[in-house]
């Protein structure tokens, strides 16, 4: 999720011309629950989806998406270029147990190659 947090950093700092960046990650009923929200120039979320004749976006908020969906989660995007400075919010939603999950996969993997190199 690093990588996705920081491709959204810099869409905000080349597109939204915002003054302010929010970044909050909470734990939810079993799940991580990221939100960044910007007070910038926001802009027509439609362009953020396949298959509707907008124009495609880049390769980040795809990219966001499918690992976001790899790993069971969801990602939402409130924009309006409307309103002046109204802003984007981006909230990604993922299980808490992928990380006790991978911490148990490594410690394995770990004591896998110990036994390996002896």
């Amino acid at each position: 999720m690093l990588r996705g947090i920081q491709e959204v950093l810099m869409n905000i700092f080349r597109h939204a011309k915002a003054t302010e960046v929010r970044i909050v990650v909470e734990a939810i009923e079993g799940h991580f629950q990221l939100t960044i929200s910007d007070n910038g120039r926001g802009f027509p979320v439609d362009h953020t989806k396949r298959g509707n004749g907008a124009i495609p976006p880049g390769v980040g908020i795809p990219a966001i998406r499918a690992r976001l969906k790899q790993l069971e989660g969801t990602f939402e995007i409130r924009s309006d270029p409307a309103p002046r400075h109204s802003g984007t919010t981006l909230c990604a939603v993922f299980p808490h147990g992928l990380m006790t999950k991978r911490r148990i996969r490594r410690a394995s993997l770990k004591s896998e190659a110990s036994v390996c190199r002896e």
